[in-house]
C-alpha cells in the first residue's frame, strides 16, 4: 500500500499500532457500512425497499500458534487447532459485523451479538438467514420478541419436527411425512415472562452480550426455567417459519440467495490470506478480533469503491443508458462483486 499511494510506510505502521484495535475497528467498518447503506445506488440492490436482510456464516482458520481460543477440530483441521471467523453480511453487500470465537463453540451463540449491533444503526425491520449451524429454538424466540424475523436455512426442513399448542394439536396427514413432537407449555412461558423480559432488557442495553448469556443458559440445558420458557416460545416461531419455509418457493429463493453473498465474500477473505498460506498467526482474543475486522474493513473499502464508482458512472450517463444498468446491476454485481478482479 505505500509504494501505491501517498501513505508512507512508517504512517502506516504508527496507524495499526496506535490505532487498529478492535473497538476502533469496529466504529471505522460501521463508518464505511453506514455510507454504503445511505449511497443512492444501494436501493438497486434490494428486492423489498422496507426490508433489511443480512446473513451470517463462519469460517475455519487453522491457528499456526498455542492459543486458548482455538479448539481442536477434525473435520476442518485434522490433528491442528483453529478458530471460527463468523461474519455478517446485508443485502447491498458491506459485511456489517465480524468476530472471533474458538471453532469448539456453537455457531449459533453469536447470531444475536451481530443482529443486536446492527440494530442500532438499520433502521429497517431485519430478516437474518443462517445456515443450520446457526439455529436454535432460542435463537427464534429471541428474534422474534425483539421484532426480527428468523429465517435460516434448515437442513432436510421436510423432516423437522414440528410443535403445535394445547388446544391445536398437530395431527399426521396422509401422503405427508410431518414429524410432530409434543405439544407447548404456554404456562410455561407466562411464569417466566418477568425474567424473559429482563433478559432481553440486559441484551438490548448491551449489558451483557448475548452470546455469554445464551452460552450460560445452554450450560445448564434443561434445568434452567429460563431456558425451558425460550425454547416453548421458540418451538413456536420455528413451527410456523417451516410451515412458510415448506409452502413458499420464494422465501426458500431469497434465503439461499442472501446466504449465497456471504459464501461468495468468504472466497474473498480466503483470498486475503496469500502470503501466510491461510494460517492464523496471532493467539490473544484481541489480536484475532483486529485481525478479522482489519480483513472486514479491507473489504468493506473494496466493496465502497465499487459501488462509488457505480454511482459515478451512473451520473455520466444519460437516461436510457442509465436505466439499462440499473437493471442489470444486481445481476452484475452478483456475478463479480467478490470475485478476483474485484
Amino acid at each position: 500500500m505505500a509504494k501505491t499511494s501517498a501513505v508512507t510506510l512508517n504512517e502506516l505502521e504508527r496507524a495499526t499500532n496506535w490505532y487498529f484495535s478492535s473497538q476502533n475497528l469496529l466504529l471505522a467498518n460501521d463508518r464505511v457500512t453506514a455510507l454504503m447503506h445511505q449511497l443512492p445506488v444501494s436501493s438497486f440492490l434490494r428486492e423489498e425497499e422496507t426490508v433489511y436482510r443480512s446473513a451470517s456464516d463462519g469460517q475455519k482458520y487453522t491457528l499456526a500458534l498455542d492459543s486458548i481460543h482455538a479448539n481442536y477440530s477434525a473435520k476442518y483441521f485434522g490433528k491442528d487447532k483453529g478458530v471460527t471467523i463468523y461474519s455478517f453480511i446485508s443485502d447491498v453487500y458491506p459485511v456489517s459485523y465480524t468476530t472471533v470465537f474458538s471453532s469448539g463453540d456453537y455457531e449459533a451463540w453469536y447470531v444475536l451479538d451481530g443482529l443486536l449491533h446492527n440494530a442500532s444503526t438499520m433502521p429497517q425491520e431485519q430478516t437474518h438467514s443462517t445456515d443450520t449451524h446457526g439455529v436454535t429454538d432460542l435463537n427464534f424466540a429471541v428474534t422474534y420478541l425483539l421484532g426480527m424475523v428468523f429465517q435460516p436455512r434448515i437442513k432436510d426442513f421436510h423432516v423437522a419436527t414440528l410443535y403445535g399448542l394445547p388446544d391445536m394439536p398437530i395431527q399426521p396427514q396422509d401422503g405427508y411425512t410431518f414429524k410432530t413432537g409434543g405439544l407447548i407449555n404456554p404456562g410455561l412461558i407466562a411464569e417466566q415472562w418477568d425474567t424473559i423480559k429482563r433478559f432481553l432488557v440486559t441484551i438490548k442495553l448491551n449489558h451483557a452480550l448475548p452470546s455469554t448469556l445464551l452460552r450460560r443458559l445452554t450450560s445448564y440445558a434443561s434445568h434452567h426455567p429460563l431456558y425451558q420458557a425460550l425454547r416453548e416460545l421458540g418451538r413456536i416461531v420455528r413451527t410456523t417459519f417451516l410451515f412458510q419455509y415448506m409452502h413458499e418457493a420464494e422465501t426458500r429463493r431469497r434465503v439461499n440467495h442472501q446466504l449465497t453473498k456471504i459464501e461468495n465474500m468468504h472466497q474473498l477473505a480466503a483470498e486475503l490470506n496469500l502470503g501466510k498460506n491461510g494460517l492464523v498467526r496471532y493467539a490473544t482474543k484481541e489480536d484475532l478480533l483486529v485481525m478479522a475486522r482489519r480483513k472486514q474493513l479491507l473489504i468493506n473499502a473494496m466493496t465502497c469503491w465499487n459501488m462509488l464508482h457505480i454511482s459515478q458512472k451512473l451520473q455520466e450517463l444519460i437516461s436510457p443508458a442509465r436505466n439499462q444498468l440499473l437493471v442489470s446491476l444486481p445481476a452484475e454485481l452478483e456475478a463479480h462483486q467478490f470475485s478476483r478482479r474485484v
